[in-house]
């Protein structure tokens, strides 16, 4: 497995009606050439300037005072008919009118093929890299069980309903691995929730 990170100038038309920070997208084919997007953002969403640019805002929910959720859907998109939503999206960051995207691809010759297919369909790619997918980009199975049984019995909880010691015995394993097996998983999760992926 690879990993195809590419950084582009975004293409979509709906992109600058957004009002502040977009801190997750999530986008999915809609008819024929269109895409449903689901977006987090620092901010709100201006659902009278997107009626204009053929961009239907489905739904809003304004999660607190910062922040608001919303599907839009657009009747056009080049990264859909770049095939980008047929693909395995691990994030997408967007940063003004540029998006950053890792995408799991099977060969380096299928990530040579969606940069291609970006670029017949117009979209200016300015940098990218392709490397080996490393245990480094996952959580691993170990990490994702401490923290999962962490979570599930109330180690996170105020007041604490387990320690440190109880986790690692329910494991087999030192009280100092189970300290690193949690540090890893959630310096794991923090850098991906910071740089826009799933998590």
């Amino acid at each position: 497995m690879y990993i195809l990170e590419v950084l582009f100038r975004i293409p979509c038309t709906w992109i600058n009606m957004v009002k502040g920070e977009i801190l997750y997208m999530n986008c999915r084919p809609w008819s024929s050439y269109g895409i449903k997007v689901f977006l987090m953002v620092k901010g709100r969403i201006s659902t009278d300037s997107m009626g204009k640019a053929r961009v239907r805002v489905s739904s809003v929910e304004n999660l607190d005072e910062e922040t608001s959720l919303s599907i839009i859907r657009s009747d056009s998109c080049p990264c859909r008919l770049a095939g980008l939503s047929n693909t395995h999206i691990l994030s997408a960051k967007v940063a003004g009118d540029k998006i950053r995207m890792k995408i799991i691809t099977e060969s380096r010759g299928e990530a040579r093929s969606i940069l291609q297919s970006m670029r017949s369909a117009g979209i200016s790619i300015i940098e990218y890299s392709v490397r080996k997918a490393s245990p480094k980009d996952f959580l691993t199975s170990r990490q994702r069980d401490v923290l999962i049984s962490a979570l599930n019995s109330g180690y996170y909880n105020i007041p604490k309903k387990t320690s440190i010691k109880d986790i690692a015995t329910s494991f087999g394993i030192s009280k100092p691995r189970a300290w690193e097996l949690l540090r890893q998983g959630v310096s794991k999760l923090i850098s991906k929730a910071a740089n826009g992926e799933i998590v």
